[in-house]
């Protein structure tokens, strides 16, 4: 198997892993899939849950990162939220964690990685 030869496209770190955590639950609890928006401002959902007309808002602005946020293009993308709180589950209160895309320019496929730390 080769190694990933993909180019980031964008990276953030923040010790709150556990809001991070907690907004998954949500999502999870809410919503099949969640679509975000990620740009140089920050990250963005804004959905809404049809049958119980519910609206989500969630933003995480860059500033909020410190200098730990990076992103080279807008980036659109969905995420079975299930499955991406069952990444977050194990995280504790004084986790940190890292969020990093990376564009595949073969297929132009990304890879969402979380590194807890």
């Amino acid at each position: 198997m080769s190694e990933n030869t993909g180019r980031q496209i964008f990276k953030a770190k923040t010790k709150e892993a556990f809001v991070i955590k907690i907004i998954g639950e949500l999502l999870a609890n809410t919503l099949t899939h969640s679509q975000f928006t990620i740009n140089d401002k920050g990250i963005f959902l804004f959905q809404a849950n049809e049958p119980e007309n519910q609206l989500i808002e969630i933003s995480l602005f860059k500033e909020a990162f410190g200098s730990n946020f990076k992103c080279t293009r807008d980036i659109n993308f969905l995420i079975n939220s299930t499955t991406f709180y069952k990444l977050l589950k194990n995280i504790k209160k004084k986790d940190s964690i890292c969020i990093t895309i990376t564009e595949n320019p073969e297929d132009e496929s990304m890879t969402l990685g979380i590194c807890v730390e």
